[in-house]
């Protein structure tokens, strides 16, 4: 078992023993248990936070505002470009005719 893991079943079984209700162990606690129960809740949160449960291949990629804002210009730009196109093509259509 991963560090992690190892982590996240001492924290449920340390919270489950010193709080009322059943005792919440690796080998006899479902997920869905685990997940239902209100006491085992900040050692789930710890868990996910530090275990790379969930991440996709490759490190996290930060977004800045920067990016979003560039982003948003590229966008912005693409639009004028269509507009301005589909303008040059409207008069040349009108032009046409």
């Amino acid at each position: 078992m991963e560090k992690p893991a190892k982590t996240l079943w001492a924290t449920v079984l340390k919270e489950t023993r010193k709080l009322p209700g059943p005792t919440r162990e690796r080998r006899r606690t479902s997920i869905a248990e685990l997940l239902a129960d209100e006491r085992c809740s900040q050692a789930v949160l710890q868990f996910l936070a530090t275990a790379d449960v969930g991440r996709t291949s490759g490190p996290p990629v930060a977004e800045d505002e920067e990016d979003a804002a560039s982003e948003a210009s590229e966008w912005q730009a693409r639009d004028q470009e269509e507009r301005a196109w589909e303008r040059r093509e409207e008069e040349e259509r009108l032009g046409r005719e």
